[in-house]
């Protein structure tokens, strides 16, 4: 007698090899559910229907009063608990028709509409913002994103940023230019009371170039001393703009920005470029470029923990991470398990779609989703118990915005507002059906024929059991049973089926309590083959 125990499952899904080589541990389907913190496949929140809105609003966004969505009329009556703020067009009658990109900059939104007309705006607070100086350049753009007490946003080539604090003003030559002198910066004492002296001095030369000398004495005396040449600075501190495309081929078209530890990264569909960035622009400068990597995806790009920057790019989900103590950026393929189904999946979507992906952090647990139309692809992470474990969700409707608002995940379709487990102190849950394939499993004799005895299985609430026998008939598939609780002491599901692989396929049927889910913990396959009645 013979017996293949699965005992957990935080392998998740994993797509990079036929069903029947595929190992234990890892599922080949893997649909609204996710792995928990023990390894286990458990049954997702439902999506909650908490807002109506009326006709002729878009978008989703948030301040710390609320969500808010957008429209270019009076308000059309948004329901209580839902603010709305206008944005119109020049002319006051043109539609807004998309919210693409926004922020929050102390506290109040700033975001990019889109109008019927083509054109595009910024507004902040409500109010267009028209301040771009002279400087063709400096057209509005999206996506946005503060950072440093600046707002930035990208169009074409160029990263264009805001004054300090002030981000309807984007006029480059408005800002302060820093004043030619010396500044001096001393650091804290070290263990033996000695510190390290910075002196900074600043001279504009006749033909506007700045000479920059920095000298540094350090604890044991020694000076080091360093000069450079700024070029004649074109912004004050703070407003102004970088052509990437300068500093790095394939920036000619930016697409989308993020935080990278202390840095901003800035994507193009296939080269990424780390900067750091100064108050004042004249010593902000490049840090590192990738290249064959990148995002048409602006919204994908999400920082993921401390160091993690993940993003959509053409061969599946990738992150932008430090490569050793130099924090020097590496792409790593944190999504390998299922890029095949991915990039399958992104093939069939329209490009609007594949463009709007949104990358978003579950607050409860700490996942990251990856919404792209109507599917949601889940990376479940608990490094403490060694889960790293990819699963799906389908909501059931067509994903158009995400926000996390008060630890819980809005999403938006069409007209409705949706979230994720409800608005109550603990999740809900539904009669939505979790769905698990196990792989093709031979017990280490893949060649040798099995006669089936019985399964059992670790379980909450009510599962259906299928067994897979062909893996070249991948949806053929036997009825078992239904397991009710965990069969291990008794009650295991007898079966006579016999084949050299099976593969155990679960169903949920219903939650297990309004605020628990079905779990399926483990499950475990009896057999007999002929090579143990040789050993008997």
């Amino acid at each position: 007698m013979g017996t293949i125990w699965i005992r957990e499952f935080t392998g998740g899904l994993d797509t990079r090899k036929l069903a029947e080589t595929s190992k234990g541990g890892t599922l080949v389907q893997a649909v609204d559910g996710h792995i928990n913190r023990g390894g286990e496949f458990e049954q997702r929140a439902a999506f909650v229907p908490v807002y109506t809105l009326p006709k002729g609003t878009v978008g989703l966004a948030f301040t710390k009063a609320g969500p808010t969505v957008f429209g270019s009329i009076p308000d059309p009556g948004v329901p209580n608990g839902v603010n709305y703020q206008r944005l119109q067009h020049p002319d006051g009658a043109t539609e807004l028709v998309a919210v693409r990109s926004f922020d929050l900059f102390s506290g109040k939104i700033f975001a990019v509409g889109t109008f019927a007309d083509g054109d595009i705006y910024q507004f902040y607070d409500g109010k267009r913002v028209t301040n771009y100086g002279t400087n063709t350049a400096v057209v509005p753009g999206s996506p946005v994103r503060t950072f440093g007490r600046k707002l930035y946003y990208l169009t074409g080539p160029n990263l264009i940023y805001s004054n300090l604090a002030d981000p309807t003003n984007f006029d480059a030559d408005s800002g302060t230019k820093l004043p030619d002198g010396t500044t001096t910066d001393v650091s804290a004492p070290d263990a033996d009371g000695k510190t390290t002296k910075t002196e900074t001095t600043r001279k504009t030369n006749a033909d506007g170039t700045v000479t920059i000398t920095v000298v540094v004495t350090k604890p044991d005396g020694s000076v080091t001393t360093t000069t450079s040449t700024e070029p004649a600075p074109t912004t004050g501190v703070g407003a102004g703009f970088n052509d990437l495309s300068e500093e790095d081929y394939g920036s000619e078209d930016l697409t989308a920005i993020g935080r990278y530890q202390n840095y901003l990264a800035i994507f193009s569909d296939r080269t990424v470029q780390v900067r750091y960035m100064d108050p004042d622009p004249a010593l902000s400068k490049g840090i590192q470029s990738l290249h064959n990597t990148g995002t048409i995806s602006p919204r994908s790009v999400t920082e993921f923990g401390d160091t993690d920057l993940f993003y959509l790019d053409a061969s599946g989900l990738r992150s932008l991470k430090a490569r050793d103590a130099s924090n020097a950026a590496v792409s790593t393929d944190i999504g390998s398990a299922i890029d095949v189904l991915l990039t399958d999946f992104v093939a069939q979507q329209s490009a609007e779609d594949v463009q709007n992906a949104i990358g978003v952090i579950e607050p409860r647990d700490g996942r990251f989703w990856l919404a792209i139309g109507d599917t949601i692809f889940v990376f479940s992470y608990f490094p403490a118990a060694k889960v790293s474990a990819w699963t799906i969700y389908k909501p059931g409707f067509k994903v158009e915005e995400i926000i996390v608002y008060k630890r819980r995940v809005y999403l938006r379709s069409g007209d409705q507002i949706y979230v994720y487990g409800g608005l109550g102190a603990e999740l809900l849950y539904d009669d939505t059906e979790a769905v698990a394939w196990l792989p093709y499993l031979d017990g280490d004799r893949p060649t040798e024929t099995k006669t089936l005895q019985g399964i059992d299985a670790a379980v909450r609430g009510s599962w259906r059991v299928d067994i897979g026998m062909d893996p070249a008939q991948v949806e053929a598939s036997d009825k078992i049973g239904v397991v009710t609780e965990t069969t291990f002491m008794a009650n295991r599901i007898p079966a006579s089926h016999q084949a050299t692989h099976f593969s155990l396929r679960f169903r949920s049927d219903g939650r297990y309590l309004p605020n628990k889910p079905a779990v399926l913990g483990s499950a475990a396959i009896t057999y007999s083959a002929e090579s143990d009645k040789a050993r008997s």
